[in-house]
């Protein structure tokens, strides 16, 4: 399900930096990066074992949900269809 966002500015951290698209599932990888987890888990599944942002190997392919940004975007994707 995509967040209905009227003509507002996505901010750059709200967008996945694989897709830069507007995160709805945004997890964190073992590099403290954050990414929509569709986007990821296809990084991972085509078999890179390095972060795409950083580079860095990565220790651990584990996703960690990140609760709080989630939150944000749909706090901000609110604000922004009321104007």
């Amino acid at each position: 399900m995509r967040l209905p966002v009227k003509n507002a500015e996505i901010p750059p951290y709200f967008r996945c930096p694989i897709s830069f698209e507007l995160m709805e599932d945004p997890v964190i990888l073992s590099s403290g990066i954050t990414y929509e987890r569709s986007s990821i888990q296809k990084w991972l599944l085509d078999g890179n074992r390095a972060c795409p942002v950083t580079r860095q190997a990565l220790g651990s392919c584990e996703l960690i949900p990140n609760s709080t940004l989630k939150q944000l975007i749909k706090s901000w994707s609110a604000s922004s269809n009321e104007e």
